[in-house]
C-alpha cells in the first residue's frame, strides 16, 4: 500500500477541526447541525482538491494524487455519513443514509483504490528522491503547497 501523497499534519488538523466541529454542533439544534459540518467539509474539499492540483502540477505525480483524491472522497463521504446521522437524530433517513454512505465508501476502496495502488507504486519507484523530498517536507510548506519541483 502506498504512502499518503497529503501531509500526515494537514490531516490530522482536518480530522481534528471535523471532530470538534462536530461535537459542537450536537449541542445545537437539530434543524442547524448539519449545515456548519456540510461548509466545513466543503471548504475542506475545496482546500485539497486545490492540494492535490498543486502536487500534480509541481511533481508530475499523477497517480498518487489521483489515488489521494479517491482516498479523501471516501472521507468525505464516511465524514458526511456519520455526522449527518449524529446531528439528525430522530429522523427516518438519517441510518439509512449511513448505511449507503458506508457501502459506497467500501465500493471506492475495494474497486478503484486496489487498482490504483500498483500504478501509485510503480510512479512512487521511478520518482524515488522526488517522493522522499515529499515525505520530509515541513508542515507550513505543505500548508501553503510548497512542493519542490520535478
Amino acid at each position: 500500500m502506498p504512502p499518503d501523497a497529503i501531509h500526515a499534519s494537514l490531516t490530522r488538523s482536518a480530522g481534528w477541526a471535523l471532530l470538534v466541529t462536530l461535537l459542537v454542533s450536537l449541542f445545537y439544534p437539530v434543524s442547524l447541525a448539519w449545515y456548519g459540518l456540510a461548509w466545513l467539509l466543503v471548504v475542506l474539499g475545496l482546500y485539497f482538491a486545490a492540494y492535490l492540483l498543486r502536487l500534480q502540477q509541481r511533481t508530475a505525480l499523477v497517480w498518487a494524487a489521483r489515488r489521494e483524491m479517491v482516498s479523501l472522497l471516501r472521507q468525505g463521504i464516511i465524514w458526511g455519513s456519520v455526522a449527518y446521522f449524529l446531528t439528525q437524530r430522530g429522523q427516518s433517513e438519517s441510518f439509512g443514509v449511513l448505511v449507503a454512505g458506508t457501502v459506497l465508501a467500501t465500493g471506492l476502496g475495494l474497486f478503484i483504490m486496489n487498482r490504483l495502488n500498483p500504478r501509485t507504486l510503480d510512479e512512487l519507484r521511478a520518482h524515488r528522491e522526488l517522493w522522499k523530498a515529499l515525505l520530509h517536507m515541513r508542515a507550513i510548506d505543505a500548508f501553503l503547497m510548497r512542493f519542490p519541483c520535478a
